[in-house]
């Protein structure tokens, strides 16, 4: 994936990654808490006023410093290596708007690195959309579908900008995202993004991929060795987590692998592939679904949503899953069919957690259907940039029958020659993406 910046990150996924292991060590300093100061460079006092929030690498503080929020390190996870993470990250310059990046490396009174500065960011987190039903239509109660999914296509937007710097999310989850708004939202824990030689060091439970999952690095003399940030994430693996988060999101919290009455975790149900959705019903084992919720949501899904998160999830081929691009003009499409020809179907459709369940043949009619027109020196490559899933033989028999008739229409897509001089050929058209 190409980078569209100057700042200097390289994508490593899928290289060999012998770990910062043998060089990391831990930080010790004094235990930092409410009411005391950090320094940046030793001079520029930040005092911590309140504690916001405490996770699994640290704790969260409300400084005096209007719009910043101090993130303060526990002693597992303070070490020379994150110190130099950091201070990539600040040497990326990567003001990126929506994001919560690093601002500035802080010390402990006795010059001690502790933790960072960043911007604070307002809103609640996605999970608050994950709670009980009751709590949900309360907290919500102005909340169609197609908030949900306006919501979706922020967040999309955010990791396509992200992933256009090189950068991985990584660890991917509910509580990486804040929304103050269907179009406001902020990525969190930008510290642990994996960013050029640095991996991202943690994972969670539902959002890993199996084939991450059954990854190993290898340490400083080639053995092998357990742990996100022995090794580094591929493109797959980030698809993967945000296939889950949509679907999550969609669903109002039930995840892609739900089966009712069982002992396995998710990673496990995961590496089994057993996806209970299918286009036209949901499997007919009970143990799969705690209530008919998700029946209903599932059948409201037009097709091309229906296959996107089929082709994300049974395993067939990893390199089905979607990228962002792919997700925004999937999702694009369907809040436009949400808002017309879906609530033409049955209005239920607008209903965070509709009544019904819909026969999935009445939305046969809403397909994914895409505009396009293109302008290239001979008619092959507009074909290639216009309908890239046409094999050699079928690219050649569309070509002589333009070259004829000027135009060409079939269930899956039309297209017209609309500018035939000299060595530029234009074509426009239609094509039904699923």
């Amino acid at each position: 994936m190409k980078t569209n910046t100057t700042v200097s990150i390289r994508y490593l996924g899928g290289q060999q990654f012998y770990g910062l292991e043998k060089h990391e060590k831990q930080i010790t300093a004094p235990k930092i808490k409410v009411g005391d100061s950090v320094f940046v460079d030793n001079k520029n006092e930040i005092k911590l006023i309140k504690e916001i929030n405490y996770g699994g690498e640290g704790t969260i503080f409300e400084t005096d410093k209007k719009g910043v929020v101090c993130k303060i390190y526990n002693d597992q996870s303070r070490t020379n290596i994150k110190e130099l993470k950091l201070r990539k990250i600040i040497d990326s310059q990567l003001n990126l708007q929506g994001f919560c990046f690093v601002q500035a490396v802080v010390f402990s009174a006795n010059d001690k690195f502790v933790g960072f500065l960043m911007p604070l960011a307002k809103g609640q987190k996605l999970g608050k959309l994950f709670n009980p039903k009751k709590e949900v239509l309360s907290d919500f109660s102005n909340y169609t579908r197609v908030d949900l999914v306006q919501l979706c296509i922020t967040i999309l937007e955010k990791i396509k900008l992200l992933h256009s710097y090189n950068i991985l999310i990584g660890d991917i989850n509910d509580n990486n995202f804040l929304f103050a708004s269907p179009t406001e939202v902020y990525g969190l824990d930008t510290d642990s993004y994996q960013i050029d030689k640095f991996p991202c060091p943690v994972g969670s439970p539902g959002y890993i991929s199996p084939e991450l999952m059954q990854k190993k690095g290898k340490d400083s003399s080639g053995h092998p060795i357990e742990g996100f940030k022995y090794f580094f994430r591929e493109w797959n693996d980030e698809f993967f987590a945000i296939a889950v988060l949509l679907f999550k999101i969609l669903m109002l919290g039930n995840r892609p692998y739900t089966k009712a009455n069982s002992n396995l975790s998710a990673d496990e149900l995961s590496l089994r592939y057993d996806f209970p959705y299918t286009m036209d019903s949901i499997s007919t084992n009970q143990n799969f679904h705690p209530d008919h919720r998700c029946k209903n949501i599932w059948s409201y899904f037009p097709n091309y949503i229906k296959k996107a998160f089929i082709d994300s999830f049974t395993g067939i081929n990893k390199n089905n899953r979607l990228s962002p691009s792919d997700w925004l003009s999937k999702f694009t499409l369907y809040k436009k069919h949400l808002m017309n020809e879906i609530t033409q179907i049955d209005r239920h459709c607008l209903l965070l957690y509709p009544n019904n369940f819909i026969d999935y043949k009445k939305l046969d009619s809403v397909n994914a259907k895409v505009d396009f027109t293109h302008k290239a020196f001979n008619l092959s490559l507009c074909l290639q940039k216009s309908l890239p899933l046409l094999n050699d033989q079928e690219r050649l028999t569309l070509i002589a029958t333009l070259e004829k008739d000027g135009k060409f229409d079939c269930q899956q897509y039309s297209i017209k020659l609309i500018e035939n001089r000299g060595i530029w050929k234009t074509v426009t058209g239609s094509v039904i993406i699923a």
